[in-house]
């Protein structure tokens, strides 16, 4: 089994939001992702484009009241969509709002 090397630990999100980044030309792009979890220090989603390394985004998740900038740290293709892993430019104890039971 595999250990964990992950500093921060992370909370299994399903969670729509939006990423915007703007691409070489000035182009500013917006695109509906579905976050999929999230640490005090980035996250990961699924977006139906792929993103460059190191490309800038701002991230906006309002169900837990996420607005971030980020950088892509990782971008891997899985089936028709890509998963992009984040990591916050001004990382602090950003945590899911834990679910309401009405």
């Amino acid at each position: 089994m595999a250990t964990e090397k992950r500093r921060n630990l992370r909370s299994s999100l399903d969670s729509a939001g939006t990423i915007t980044w703007v691409q070489e030309d000035g182009t500013r792009i917006s695109e509906k992702i579905m976050m999929l979890d999230l640490s005090s220090q980035g996250a990961l989603m699924e977006t139906k484009n792929r993103l460059a390394f190191q490309q800038l985004v701002k991230l906006e998740v309002p169900a837990h009241k996420i607005s971030e900038v980020a950088r892509v740290r990782r971008c891997d293709q899985k089936g028709l969509r890509f998963r992009i892993g984040v990591e916050f430019m001004n990382a602090r104890d950003i945590q899911p709002k834990a679910p309401r039971w009405t």
